[in-house]
């Protein structure tokens, strides 16, 4: 059976149940769509982890503008003494002033986030994709070799022999050590590519 079911991944009676919305795409495989909890009768559905990390980032640094902006206009410049700060009555009146922000600065401070954060998402993927692709071919590369000494050696050399006996041990070490300089070979030539 494929394609969308719910299941539940977590449960405590009669307060808290999570529940996975999952597309299967066999027998084995999923892939997770949403999480929802019922808590004490009501139905929510969790957010996904970019937009938890995003709002709080986002969050925090309004609030760093804010101090910024506020800090900058509590400075003052005089030729004879450099920088200094202001007096304590004129800092109560700049707090006032800098509460009261311009729509315009705040939607272009946003604008600017959400940009970020998506080329943030989009290199995340990129070598989230690259990890995947890397492990499925050193995965590929390693049946191979086990298919190929299974297949050269026959079921009774392979009982009869001991581990400390067996002459295929150091092959399987040379050719595991002669994947993994690939591996490292190829991640060089994609850093080259990408510094290029």
């Amino acid at each position: 059976m494929v394609g969308i079911e719910f299941q539940v991944i977590f449960q405590k009676p009669p307060v808290l149940w999570v529940i996975r919305k999952q597309n299967r795409t066999d027998e084995v495989h999923t892939s997770p769509i949403a999480t929802y909890y019922i808590l004490n009768n009501n139905i929510y559905q969790a957010p996904d982890l970019y937009s938890v990390i995003g709002s709080r980032i986002l969050t925090s640094l309004h609030h760093l503008h804010i101090a910024f902006n506020t800090a900058h206009q509590e400075v003052e410049f005089h030729p004879a003494t450099g920088y200094t700060w202001k007096g304590e009555a004129d800092s109560n009146s700049a707090l006032r002033r800098s509460k009261i922000q311009d729509p315009k600065e705040l939607i272009e401070f946003h604008s600017s986030i959400e940009r970020t954060i998506n080329n943030v998402t989009m290199k995340m993927h990129q070598q989230l994709s690259q990890a995947i692709i890397q492990t499925e071919e050193d995965n590929t590369l390693a049946i191979n070799e086990l298919n190929d000494l299974l297949i050269s050696g026959t079921p009774g050399e392979m009982s009869d022999q001991s581990p400390s006996q067996s002459s295929s041990q150091p092959m399987v070490i040379d050719q595991m050590g002669k994947r993994r300089k690939k591996s490292e070979d190829s991640g060089k030539k994609k850093k080259k590519k990408q510094s290029g």
